[in-house]
């Protein structure tokens, strides 16, 4: 797998150096990039990062407002390459399609991380469903890793 790092940013060019050996199993390229280029819609006007048909977007006005640590924004951007990878594009709609973008982060070592940054954007959020979706990933990662990888 090919991580390019289109947006200079220092965090993602770290997250790059760590994990592209274990993400070189995967035959992908996926640039990481600015939202500057393309219009933001509502669905993901308050996401920190997102993918964006082959791409991951950075917001980095969402980060900083959030104040998310290194760890938990490499989990984020864990989820978001395991939505390409898996291409759960091509899922039915729902839950699952987070579960399986959840498994990278999770594969990567990135899995209390991923809790601690859905907790965190948990806080933020204002919509019930999405409160109750995060709960369920975070229940669902939870059960698969040992208390002892805390």
């Amino acid at each position: 797998m090919t991580l390019n790092n289109k947006t200079g940013s220092k965090i993602v060019e770290e997250f790059i150096e760590v994990f592209q050996d274990a993400l070189d199993k995967y035959d992908f390229q996926i640039p990481f990039i600015h939202p500057d280029s393309f219009f933001v819609g509502d669905i993901h006007k308050d996401a920190p990062c997102f993918n964006f048909p082959g791409n991951i977007v950075i917001r980095s006005d969402v980060i900083e407002s959030i104040g998310f640590t290194k760890e938990q924004l490499w989990a984020m951007f864990a989820h978001e390459v395991g939505h390409i990878v898996f291409k759960t594009i091509e899922m039915e709609p729902g839950i699952e399609k987070e579960y399986k973008a959840d498994d990278m982060a999770i594969e990567l070592g990135l899995g209390w991380q991923m809790v601690s940054a859905l907790e965190t954007l948990s806080e933020q959020d204002n919509q019930q469903d999405m409160k109750c979706d995060m709960c369920k990933r975070i229940d669902r990662i939870k059960s698969i890793l040992s208390p002892e990888e805390n």
